[in-house]
Formats: structure tokens, sequence, C-alpha cells
């Protein structure tokens, strides 16, 4: 290392430098106490980005279950239809509208 210093006067700055700031305490526990709190503040970032995409997730799930069940309403009213039913007992069955059932046929 000494060879190093002597070449270069930028390292050897450096190093000065270097050994000036591990040999003071005070700043050695400011920048560990930095570092924790970049840390921490990494830790809590991850941890909110996780709940937001299981949030996402779970909201994603439930918003395709509830068009699956309106869509499978929608393809058993239209059997129904076929079959000849009247459409307030498929409206009654189904839960859809008499509406939504007269615009099927």
């Amino acid at each position: 290392m000494p060879v190093l210093l002597k070449d270069n006067p930028a390292i050897e700055k450096a190093h000065h430098v270097y050994e000036d700031f591990t040999s003071d305490e005070q700043l050695m526990d400011m920048a560990e106490a930095h570092e924790k709190w970049v840390k921490d503040v990494n830790t809590r970032l991850k941890t909110a980005r996780q709940q937001g995409l299981e949030q996402g997730l779970e909201q994603g799930l439930e918003q395709g279950l509830e068009q699956g069940l309106e869509q499978a309403k929608i393809e058993d009213a239209k059997k129904m239809l076929q079959e000849g039913l009247e459409i307030a007992l498929i409206s009654k069955i189904t839960g859809l509208s008499e509406d939504q059932v007269q615009t099927l046929k």
C-alpha cells in the first residue's frame, strides 16, 4: 500500500481522508446510524411494495371472479331463453334484471 500512496497523490489523499474519518468515533457513529437508516427505509419500501402487490392481486382476483360469475349468469340465461323459459323466471333464477335478459334474445 505505501508504494501506491507515493505513486498517486489522489490515492494518498483519499487514504488520509479515510484514516481521518475512521479515527473519528463520532463520524463513524453517524455513518453507522445513516447506514442503518438507509437499510430501514429500504426494508419499509420493500414491505410496502409487497403489500401493494398482494392487495392488487387480491383485488384483481376478486374482480375477475365477479366478472366470471356475471358471465356465467349471462350464459345460463341464454340457455334458459333457448329452452323457452319466461324472462321473469330467468331474471328470478339468475339475478339478472329483466332488461338484461331481454337484451340477450
